[in-house]
């Protein structure tokens, strides 16, 4: 009888593990950006954001825009460059690699300084993508952070320009990846140059 109850026991576990498996493969639900709203930075550019996000202002010293949700853990900052001054001063110092384009070559030099920084537990391979007719690319990965409680997911997208280079970044906890993961990629598809 207790093998007849451990079997039981066992092989409803496996389908209950079968199942969750199965859940995570669907493919995620499109983001309803309904209660999206729309930030402009002096005419240059302009982002859609969930609504719950708030101004911040100790996120990145070097953000033209930066939002965050404590509560929720989300968080989102937006860095525009001189595109020109960005590529003499990086040619200058024999960082560009020639093999690669201006997205590129911006991409790589800051998520090589970025993780630097951290501990690198997982990252995706970057994707080469058109946002709003820009040449953008866009990578996702998974870092430790010195200090923090959790290990933080972040998705950094890059926009070029006409005179700009723009970094948009956005990250939770890890374990809150799923939730806003989408929310992320719908963000840095609304950028827009103006």
């Amino acid at each position: 009888m207790k093998k007849s109850i451990a079997f039981f026991i066992c092989f409803s576990l496996s389908l209950i593990l079968i199942s969750c498996g199965d859940s995570n493969k669907e493919k995620l639900e499109a983001v309803d950006t309904s209660n999206y709203k729309t930030q402009t930075l002096d005419g240059n550019f302009q982002i859609s954001i969930p609504k719950e996000l708030k101004k911040a202002s100790q996120l990145n010293p070097d953000a033209a825009m930066q939002f965050e949700n404590k509560n929720s853990n989300n968080y989102l900052v937006v860095i525009k460059e001189n595109r020109f001054e960005f590529l003499k001063a990086y040619g200058a110092a024999g960082v560009l690699n020639s093999d690669l384009s201006d997205i590129a070559n911006y991409r790589k030099i800051q998520v090589d300084y970025f993780v630097k920084r951290l501990i690198l537990i997982e990252e995706n391979k970057p994707k080469t993508l058109t946002i709003n007719g820009k040449k953008a690319e866009q990578i996702e990965f998974t870092c430790q952070v010195p200090n923090a409680n959790s290990n933080i997911f972040y998705v950094m997208t890059f926009v070029e320009g006409e005179n700009e280079l723009y970094m948009i970044i956005s990250w939770t906890l890890s374990l809150l990846e799923e939730e806003h993961k989408e929310s992320f990629y719908a963000i840095a598809s609304s950028f827009k140059t103006l």
